[in-house]
């Protein structure tokens, strides 16, 4: 039955199918032997791999490709922009990542304190400038994400960076969500440190990125060879770095202009089933793609795996919990009523969803919802 149910993939904020030319470049790479830190002709190509990929995520971004330290993800790259800088304050909003927002809390000797957001997931600008106003003169670090991994939510960057410098704050985004589904500009890169993952734009799992603005100062979280600049010891995953260049030269904004058409289409047509129907900050800028809905119908688990059984792949919010379901904190930090949080999913589209998977979907849910 299960194998020959059609899959529709429905979980592009998880992860992304390998993008185009992506398994070769990885292929390709796997070809060549050699360590990037020798000098002898094989570590120079090993190393001119890395090089490439360097530029051409420096190219689209349009930063100097120096400024990029590869990673093995974005919770490492969250880690290190965490640790790598020398604060006594740390403001974190109160639906970031787990690995921003769990890290946070750990670091020792640092004031830890949630910025709140409004029921739509917009930070709130007001309680923000509350907060730096009452530590005033201590060293801080504000961390927010650009585009929320649950409901697609985008923060408002611009006015979060003015009130960072009006108090002499760093600040810390983590764009793995952004990267690839919206444009990241240079306005957007006047920020301190910037995080990114491979896998969620086509790459391989075990790659990512940190944008570390040039003259600042940052620590290594450990000793080793000295790779990165010093800044992250231990060689570099040169085919998986390789396959992170060519899924960000793949990347073309005007595949996910189709991808809102969609997202619009299948909202529209589930309201007009569904007067009950909630959709995460539906009022306010979002990815694409994303969309974080329920009614108080059935429990968040039980609709995924119904869904699963019908071929549609797809979450109940963050999908970087080890497989466990979980109730959304971001919904409660937003103050959605318990009763959605339980029975909410998320819908993430892509490049390779088709409007007949729409269709499908819009059926297929509509069928389930009508049981409860």
């Amino acid at each position: 039955m299960l194998n020959a149910t059609p899959l529709i993939y429905f979980d592009y904020n998880a992860t992304a199918p390998l993008g185009k030319g992506v398994k070769e470049a990885v292929c390709s790479a796997l070809d060549q032997t050699g360590n990037p830190s020798s000098i002898h002709r094989s570590g120079k190509i090993a190393k001119s791999i890395l090089t490439k990929a360097r530029q051409i995520l420096g190219d689209h971004l349009g930063i100097s490709p120096q400024d990029l330290i590869f990673t093995s993800g974005g919770t490492e790259a969250n880690a290190m922009a965490l640790y790598g800088v020398d604060v006594e304050v740390l403001f974190v909003s109160s639906i970031e990542h787990a690995s921003v927002f769990q890290t946070a809390q750990r670091r020792p000797n640092t004031l830890f304190q949630e910025i709140p957001v409004n029921s739509q997931g917009i930070i709130d600008l007001e309680a923000l400038t509350s907060l730096l106003e009452s530590v005033k003169g201590k060293k801080i670090l504000i961390s927010v994400m650009m585009a929320n991994n649950e409901s697609g939510v985008v923060q408002p960057l611009s006015e979060i960076q003015e009130r960072a410098c009006s108090y002499s704050a760093l600040m810390h985004v983590d764009a793995v969500q952004a990267l690839g589904k919206m444009p990241i500009s240079r306005e957007d890169l006047k920020v301190d440190l910037m995080s990114f993952s491979g896998h969620k734009i086509g790459s391989p799992m075990g790659v990512g990125a940190l944008y570390i603005r040039e003259g600042l100062p940052f620590k290594s979280l450990y000793g080793g060879g000295g790779q990165e600049r010093r800044l992250r010891s231990g060689t570099e995953n040169v085919s998986g770095i390789a396959g992170f260049g060519k899924a960000v030269e793949n990347i073309d904004f005007s595949k996910w202009d189709i991808v809102r058409s969609q997202r619009l289409y299948l909202e529209r047509a589930l309201k007009e089933r569904f007067s009950d129907l909630f959709i995460a900050s539906e009022n306010v800028p979002r990815l694409p793609n994303t969309t974080l809905m329920g009614r108080p119908s059935l429990p968040s688990s039980t609709q995924v795996i119904q869904l699963d059984l019908e071929g549609i792949c797809l979450s109940s919010g963050s999908s970087c919990s080890s497989g466990v379901v979980k109730e959304s904190l971001v919904l409660k930090a937003m103050g959605t009523p318990e009763k959605i949080r339980s029975s909410v999913i998320r819908v993430s589209l892509g490049p390779e969803t088709r409007q007949d998977d729409i269709e499908r979907f819009i059926t297929v849910y509509t069928r389930l919802q009508g049981k409860s």
